[in-house]
């Protein structure tokens, strides 16, 4: 038997217009530009994705930080300080290379052969850590 009193979209709304409101009435509006609320209006009750302000992203911020000072953390021509973890494997190329001679190529598998996959869709996490030696990196971004 189903319950007829609840209905989940009608909630949504009820709770989305609340929060909206609720930020409205206590002027907090300068967590939410004016811009984001209009495009939020625009898209009806059925949201679309919003569109993109870059000029606000962080991916933007962190390209126009200026850089106050480099350092190269790793030439790539000595492997003894990375290690790997989980699936796949890391190893040494001579393709790619920004600086030197090497790169860092971490290979992991994408199909397991069989149908359907044993994991689901990830086949587990793979992970490569550079041990700095306690060096203070505060300075560096």
């Amino acid at each position: 038997m189903t319950n007829k009193t609840f209905n989940p979209i009608l909630w949504t709304i009820f709770a989305f217009t609340f929060v909206l409101f609720s930020c409205n009435s206590n002027k907090q509006t300068s967590q939410i530009s004016n811009q984001l609320e209009i495009d939020i209006r625009n898209t009806g009750m059925v949201h679309s994705p919003l569109p993109m302000d870059f000029s606000r992203a962080l991916e933007t911020f962190l390209l126009t930080k200026p850089v106050l000072e480099s350092r190269m953390l790793c030439d790539m021509e000595d492997m003894s300080r990375w290690s790997h973890r989980g699936i796949g494997n890391m190893t040494q190329s001579d393709t790619r290379s920004v600086s030197g001679n090497y790169s860092l190529r971490i290979a992991a598998p994408t199909r397991s052969g069989q149908i359907p996959p044993p994991f689901g869709i990830g086949f587990g996490s793979a992970r490569v850590d550079l041990n700095v030696g306690g060096e203070n990196w505060e300075k560096y971004n």
